[in-house]
Order: C-alpha cells, then structure tokens, then sequence
C-alpha cells in the first residue's frame, strides 16, 4: 500500500492476506530483520492473534501453515532468551 498527497486529504484502506501470507510474511519479517529495518506490523503477533481464533480457521492446510509458523515463532523466543 503506497500513496501521496499534495495537502489535506482523508483515506481509508483496507488489508487483507488468505492463509497462504503466513510464509510469506514470515519471509518478509525475515528479510526486513537481515536490512535491519522495524517491519510495519508485527508478524509474530498476527500469527499469535490467528492462533487464538483457531475456529476461524476452516482448512485443514491452513491450521497446518499455522502450526508450523508457531512452532517457528516459540522455537525464537525460546533460543534468544
């Protein structure tokens, strides 16, 4: 999402990902740590977020791509504790 503005102005937007973004985004966050560079939102906590409405997930591919992201996100936090 982009934009530019020659004054005063109001927008609105709207963000959306299907469940394939999870590594996607895990990528992205990836390569924003290795630029050194603050990602725009926090991936580890949408993923967290999407973990606590599992029932909003109706696929079995899509709890799958969920699962092995959290194991990801928990095994992080665990080693650079």
């Amino acid at each position: 999402h982009g934009g530019f503005s020659y004054g005063p102005n109001a927008g609105e937007a709207v963000n959306f990902a299907c469940h394939d973004w999870i590594q996607y985004g895990a990528d992205a966050n990836e390569r924003y740590r290795s630029f050194a560079r603050p990602a725009v939102f926090s991936h580890d906590r949408l993923t967290l977020t999407l973990a606590n409405h599992l029932e909003d997930q109706t696929t079995y591919r899509s709890c799958k791509l969920l699962l092995n992201e959290l194991r990801r996100v928990v095994s992080e936090e665990i080693e650079l504790r």
